[in-house]
């Protein structure tokens, strides 16, 4: 770069993707790093699985007989692969919001390495939106398979969505302003939630819950979904919550966080499964964490015998019952 007499005034560089309603980018000591390296992101996996395998004693190659589906995933392997997965994306250090639910019972996804033309395959690569243009569930479109265990989607450093054959579902993004906090040059503030986005993910994600579970063999008969946070808290001070809609007067009524963690979990009946009513029950367990009372939740319909996030109010509509034809992006 230089100015208008010609005179140096340094070196500028930087990626930007586009990327739905984002544009992540790439710092410039990131690329670097992968340079030197001489490894791309998207192969790092495939390189250490390749090595576990060879280290693996025989009877736990891919190759070999599956075992029968187990009675369900225990509380510490979900949580060690949520933490996996934050690695993955490279969000371990960073503010992170996370979505996932799993089979409270034996449940698989048999068709999961089949075919990229495999329906649940869709679903996880190009999974549909409740809002054009809006804060969706999504990553790249194009998943991995690793380990034999898992397909994973992921714009790294920003997003991830994957599905483990044996019923775990993760979806990551930002808790920062990059996604979940409202836009601001300046970082050196507490991370302030917009609830607008936080509502319609948390619905999206239980919408789209109901769809990929029909795809297991065996089928669950109840499903846990949780909805967590990572790294909400600043040296400046602590990620805040408001209960009046964005977008309106605010801050409202705002109140902190009382940690820089914190996870919520829902059981969900697949065959009396209500999205609405199940976010709203995610929701309603994170509020009172920040300390607010049901009353004065946004977003929510109180017209019936149970509150239920609305989808009316989000995304201008019901939701749909069903989906469209899942085709290749």
């Amino acid at each position: 770069m230089i100015d208008e007499t010609d005179q140096s005034i340094g070196a500028y560089f930087g990626f930007f993707q586009r990327k739905n309603d984002q544009t992540p980018t790439l710092s410039l000591p990131k690329i670097q790093q992968q340079l030197a390296s001489g490894l791309q992101w998207s192969s790092i996996d495939n390189r250490l699985q390749a090595i576990e395998d060879m280290l693996r004693p025989p009877e736990h190659l891919p190759n070999t007989p599956r075992q029968a589906a187990g009675p369900g995933l225990t509380e510490r392997e979900r949580l060690d692969r949520i933490k996996q997965a934050r690695i993955a994306v490279g969000r371990d250090e960073l503010p992170t919001i996370y979505l996932s639910a799993s089979g409270d019972g034996s449940c698989e996804f048999p068709t999961l390495f089949t075919s990229r033309h495999e329906r649940i395959v869709r679903l996880i690569e190009n999974p549909p939106q409740l809002r054009p243009q809006g804060f969706g569930v999504y990553a790249d479109n194009s998943s991995q398979i690793m380990k034999g265990a898992l397909r994973r989607n992921m714009i790294v450093g920003y997003r991830l969505l994957e599905l483990w054959r044996d019923g775990l579902v993760i979806f990551m993004a930002p808790g920062d302003e990059d996604f979940l906090g409202w836009s601001t040059s300046n970082r050196n503030r507490p991370i302030r939630i917009n609830n607008f986005v936080l509502a319609g993910i948390t619905l999206t994600f239980c919408w789209l819950m109901k769809f990929v579970f029909a795809e297991a063999n065996p089928k669950p008969p109840t499903i846990k979904l949780t909805l967590g946070f990572e790294g909400l808290t600043r040296p400046i001070g602590a990620a805040i919550l408001s209960d009046v809609p964005d977008g309106t007067m605010w801050p409202g009524n705002p109140k902190s966080a009382s940690d820089s963690r914190l996870e919520v979990f829902q059981l969900a009946d697949l065959l009396d499964y209500d999205a609405e009513r199940i976010a709203y029950s995610l929701l309603e367990d994170l509020y009172h964490w920040f300390g607010f009372e049901s009353a004065v939740i946004p977003y929510v319909d109180r017209t019936g015998e149970t509150p239920r996030l609305s989808a009316q109010k989000i995304i201008g509509g019901p939701l749909p019952e069903s989906l469209p034809a899942l085709e290749f992006p």
